[in-house]
């Protein structure tokens, strides 16, 4: 089972608190999980320091990829066990992280697990990996696994209600062709759309940001060019995601109103029990069934990159103010 991050916080620490926490973790998840935020702040309280220092920490030892083959080498593993081995410099403690511990190389990897079979005193290990399943067994048979789940958005929820109570206000006026209300909404699904784009790309900014610091180091500017690509097309696809699932929504209301009236028994979620009687008693099949292909046409016409802004308007137009 995978954790929240805050629940995996909360774990580990009362692991230290007790004095109990192990001396290697596996914390995995994918990229918008929080292995990262977990593990500087367990290695902050383990060395003692603020967490602005942890990036600076003496007693804190980090292990990425390196070179333009993202692969981490033997040399680096040896390297890091001896240093593991040595006093710590300020405190009692020391931290190793292995960032995208799924990049070891075979040989680092055997040279690594020697190090989990005889771990130094007063050392705690973690691995960070968002494909485990590449670690030999060895090795993840000697580590504490951590699974966490990627962060839940709270912003497509918050979305659909705040798209809810927007179409609630224009519904009385929906009978006629209201283009006025129609720009209306258009004006509102763009806003909800833009603050789960700001949403969106901070997170994928902040990660970028995370790995530039991280690898800046050890890595030549072609392949943070790359990465930066490869971050930003993610957040591109969030984003077309989250509005689709938006225009989803938008339809799915048409279509529950056209099942009741199918079904005056179908159960209907207690805050759209109102609009789906509107809609159901003042609307045909006929014109319910239009209004959600529409939705559907301009969610894919979207997918086909067109303008936004204007497919929007002429989309909505279409729905909610339908020429007689």
């Amino acid at each position: 089972m995978a954790f929240s991050y805050e629940e995996a916080a909360a774990h580990l620490q009362r692991a230290l608190e007790q004095g109990r926490l192990g001396h290697a973790y596996l914390i995995s998840g994918p990229s918008q999980s929080g292995k990262t935020k977990l593990t500087e702040t367990i290695a902050a309280l383990l060395v003692e320091c603020p967490m602005k220092e942890v990036s600076s920490h003496e007693d804190i030892h980090r292990v990425a990829p390196e070179s333009k083959s993202r692969r981490i080498v033997v040399e680096q593993i040896r390297d890091l066990d001896h240093t593991i081995h040595q006093k710590a410099m300020r405190g009692r403690r020391k931290v190793a992280i292995i960032h995208d511990a799924d990049r070891l190389q075979p040989q680092a990897a055997n040279a690594f697990l020697k190090t989990l079979e005889e771990p130094p005193s007063e050392s705690h290990i973690f691995l960070l990996s968002s494909q485990p399943e590449m670690l030999m067994d060895t090795i993840i048979s000697r580590c504490i696994e951590v699974p966490l789940r990627a962060v839940k958005s709270s912003g497509p929820g918050e979305a659909e209600e705040r798209l809810f109570e927007d179409i609630s206000k224009i519904l009385p006026k929906l009978t006629q062709a209201g283009v006025r209300e129609a720009m209306l909404f258009t004006r509102s699904f763009q806003t909800v759309l833009s603050t789960l784009k700001t949403q969106i790309q901070e997170m994928h900014d902040e990660e970028f940001s995370r790995e530039k610091d991280l690898y800046k180091q050890n890595t030549d500017g072609t392949w943070l060019k790359e990465r930066e690509e490869q971050i930003q097309a993610r957040a591109d696809a969030a984003i077309q995601k989250e509005r689709g699932k938006l225009l989803h929504f938008v339809s799915s209301l048409f279509g529950t109103a056209l099942r009741f009236q199918e079904d005056p028994q179908t159960p209907l979620p207690s805050k759209f029990t109102e609009a789906i009687h509107f809609l159901s008693g003042h609307f045909t099949s006929h014109e319910l069934i239009l209004k959600m292909e529409t939705v559907d046409d301009l969610a894919q016409a979207l997918e086909r990159n067109v303008n936004e802004a204007l497919a929007l308007e002429a989309g909505f137009l279409r729905v909610f103010a339908p020429l007689k």
